[in-house]
This record gives structure tokens, C-alpha cells and sequence, in this order.
């Protein structure tokens, strides 16, 4: 049976409340529901094996949490709210924003809305959230041909960033969300090519299928009312919900971009 598995994208947590942030009292009441209602988080090795096709059985009520673009608040709310709750999840970083070891903005991030790598390497030890590439420059790369030279070259030095700052082998580094959730056939041969076999996308589904590794589907909560978090959790962890999303969602991303996901 191939496993169903709702992957959530967040970008901040935060009080702002734009279309890019989500209110921590909300983030705090989702994960409340979720734990109330039997819902484990899995880590990236767990995640990996129940995709890859070797479990005999679907994992029941698990989602992978899933943070873009490597914001401050990882450290100062995120990681606490999901450690209250006994979840990890994944933090996919911009690694040209964060600052770098030995640097002045170490402490506080390249900018001060990022995270250190510092802070990074603190969370990752504390096993709350894992890092992964959300390239290094989150450029926004053509999709016509000639794109490609640039867009591994940037893949390559995040994934070379990764590695040195986190300490970490870089074959741990295999998960990848694209920029906006964009991308084509040829890019993902070049991510698979420097070991990014994992591409995630932004777009309502679920993991439905085992060996299922790119074109992942992540539904984006940023702003969402409890209410509709909770619905589409209930619909995407059913099996039958998830490949309907999947066919609809995909076929509209397959229109709008030339590239579906199932």
C-alpha cells in the first residue's frame, strides 16, 4: 500500500499578518489539533523510508512540516511551538541569507530577519529541525533554455554552503524545494545530478505513491483560518481525498506551467 502523507509549507511565523506570515496563536492551534487528533510529524529519514518503497504498509496520520526560506522566527517560535508538541520538521534555507561563520551578523542573521548559521547548527543539534536547500540565491530563473549553466551553479554552491556550515556529509543534503515552486524536466535532471533527488513543489496534494521523490506536492498554510487547516488536513490524509486533489491540482499546474506532478 503507498503511503499518503500531507507535506505542510509555511514561510513565517509571525504576527504581520500578510499572505506570507502565519500568527503564531494560530501556528500553536494547528499543532494542537494535530497532536489531539493523533498526528505524528516524520523526520527526513522517516520521511525517505516510507516513500521509498520498501514499507508493506501506510503510515497512518503522519505529515512532514516543511519552512521556506530560513526566517529568524525557526529559532524564536518555531522550534519551541513544535517542540511542545513532540514534532520536527524541515527547514529549507536560502543559504546566501544566512550569515556566515565568523562573520559580524553571525549571532543575529545577514540581515536580521534570517537565520544564523549558528543558530542553525544549534537547532539541527537539538534534532527540532533539519535543513535542507532552498537554493543560494532564490533567483528567478527562466524557464526557456540557456537558464540551465547558472541555475547548477547556484544549486551547487548552496548545497556546498549546507555542507560546510552544518558540518554535515553532503549526501545528507538530497531534499530540495524550488524557488516558488517552479521548475522543468531539465532542472530536476540537474538537481538529481548534484544529489537533490528529493523536489519539492508548491502545490495542494499529497504523497500518494511509493518511490514517489520529485514533483513532491506541499500545501502552503501561510494565513490560513484554523478551520480550512483542519479540512484540508482531514481530506489529504485520506487516501482517496489526496489522489483526488493530486489529479485536479496537478492538471491545473500542468496547464499553468507545463508540468504536473502525479
Amino acid at each position: 500500500m503507498a503511503p499518503t502523507i500531507p507535506i505542510f509549507l509555511y514561510h513565517r511565523i509571525d504576527a504581520r499578518g500578510d499572505a506570507g506570515s502565519t500568527h503564531p496563536e494560530t501556528f500553536e492551534r494547528e499543532l494542537a489539533w494535530l497532536a489531539d487528533h493523533g498526528y505524528r510529524s516524520l523526520t527526513l529519514a522517516e520521511f525517505d523510508r516510507a516513500v521509498s518503497g520498501a514499507a508493506s504498509t501506510a503510515p497512518k496520520k503522519t505529515v512532514l512540516f516543511t519552512f521556506d526560506d530560513g526566517y529568524a522566527d525557526l529559532s524564536a517560535v518555531v522550534a519551541p511551538a513544535l517542540r511542545r508538541y513532540g514534532f520536527t520538521g524541515v527547514a529549507f534555507l536560502i543559504t546566501s541569507l544566512c550569515a556566515r561563520s565568523g562573520s559580524a551578523g553571525e549571532v543575529a542573521g545577514a540581515s536580521g530577519n534570517h537565520l544564523s548559521w549558528a543558530q542553525a547548527r544549534s537547532l539541527a543539534a537539538d534534532g527540532v529541525l533539519e535543513f535542507q536547500s532552498h537554493s543560494h540565491s532564490h533567483e528567478r530563473w527562466s524557464t526557456e533554455t540557456g537558464a540551465e549553466q547558472a541555475l547548477a551553479g547556484d544549486l551547487a554552491a548552496s548545497v556546498d554552503v549546507l555542507t560546510e556550515e552544518l558540518r554535515l556529509p553532503r549526501s545528507y543534503f538530497r531534499h530540495l524545494a524550488w524557488p516558488w515552486g517552479r521548475c522543468n524536466e531539465s532542472w530536476e535532471l540537474i538537481g538529481r545530478d548534484l544529489g537533490l533527488t528529493h523536489q519539492h513543489l508548491v502545490q495542494r496534494g499529497a504523497v500518494t505513491r511509493a518511490g514517489q521523490t520529485t514533483r513532491l506536492p506541499r500545501i502552503c498554510f501561510d494565513g490560513a483560518f484554523v478551520q480550512s487547516f483542519r479540512t484540508w488536513v482531514t481530506v489529504l490524509s485520506s487516501p482517496a481525498g489526496a489522489r483526488a486533489c493530486n489529479r485536479l491540482f496537478g492538471t491545473i499546474r500542468a496547464h499553468k506551467h507545463g508540468l504536473g506532478y502525479v
